[in-house]
Parts: structure tokens; sequence; C-alpha cells
């Protein structure tokens, strides 16, 4: 994770291409700058939760490389889109619900154990359940990137889709 006040977390989006910038595009450094250069923007969403963006994101991405037929502008578009719901939905979820019962527990536990055992419950916990959440979440939603991807351009939803997000997320 990487949080900055310009970029917020889209400094780790761009992480993750550039990770992936080499099998994306093998031998292609110009593609590769590009790829870093089109993420690079301002992002902002629930770190848990937003593992749904990063999946689909990549999965588009991959798809953009086999076939040169998807925009740039579809993918930022779709990630803006995502952002604000997923941020709402994990703010409540996690930070609202899970974190509280979980820091619950563990200052329970240091009452009757003393302070370190509640605090590894509480760090050991938290990282399992967001860990294991992160990662299904982005594995699942990659596939569905990558098949969703290949859907829209088998139809022609994408000449539909694409002027309908410029009028949502273009101010």
């Amino acid at each position: 994770m990487n949080f900055t006040r310009e970029r917020m977390i889209g400094c780790s989006l761009t992480a993750m291409v550039c990770r992936m910038a080499e099998d994306i595009y093998p031998a292609d450094v110009e593609k590769q700058k590009e790829l870093a250069k089109n993420h690079a923007v301002f992002f902002n969403t629930q770190q848990g939760l937003g593992a749904v963006i990063y999946g689909i994101v990549l999965g588009v991405e991959v798809e953009r490389a086999k076939t040169n037929a998807i925009p740039n502008q579809l993918i930022q578009f779709i990630q803006t889109a995502l952002t604000g719901p997923l941020a709402g939905l994990g703010d409540s979820l996690i930070q609202a619900l899970i974190t509280p019962i979980i820091i619950s527990i563990a200052i329970g536990m240091s009452q009757e154990t003393g302070l370190l055992l509640g605090l590894i419950f509480m760090i050991a916990v938290y990282s399992a359940i967001n860990g294991a959440m992160s990662y299904y979440l982005f594995k699942s939603e990659y596939k569905f990137g990558v098949s969703g991807a290949e859907k829209l351009l088998d139809s022609d939803a994408k000449d539909r889709i694409l002027p309908a997000l410029e009028t949502i997320c273009i101010p």
C-alpha cells in the first residue's frame, strides 16, 4: 500500500500494473511506460474492497494488450465509476463494523490475559480477514475483467457505453 496526498492510493494501482507490465507488453518498453502513465492518476477507495477495481483494471488491461480495441478512457471510466460505491460500502462494512468488533474482542482479551495477547489477536485477525477478502476479490474480479472485456468487444456495447460513461465521469 502506498498513499500520497496528490494521488491517494493511485500509486499502489500504478505499482500493481508496473509489476505486470512486462507480462502484459513483453519487450515493448514504450507500451509499458504508457501503461504506468495511464494509471498514475488520482485514485482513492477503501483498500479491502478496492481489490475489486484492481482486479477488473488488470483484467481489462490484459485484454487491451491482446486486442488493442479497448480505449484507455473506458478503463479510466470503469475505475472512476466503481471508486465511490466501493469506498462507501467498504468503509461501512470494514471500518464501521468489522474493525470495531475485532478491537472490542481484543480489548476484552487484553483485560483478561494482558495487553500483548489482545494486540496480537487484533493484528492477526484483521490481517487475515482483510488479506483473504482482498485476495479473493482481486482474483475473481481479474477473471471477470478478462471475460467482461471479451464480451464487451464481441458486442457493440462499447460504442454505446463509452459516450454514456463520458457524460457521467467528465464534468
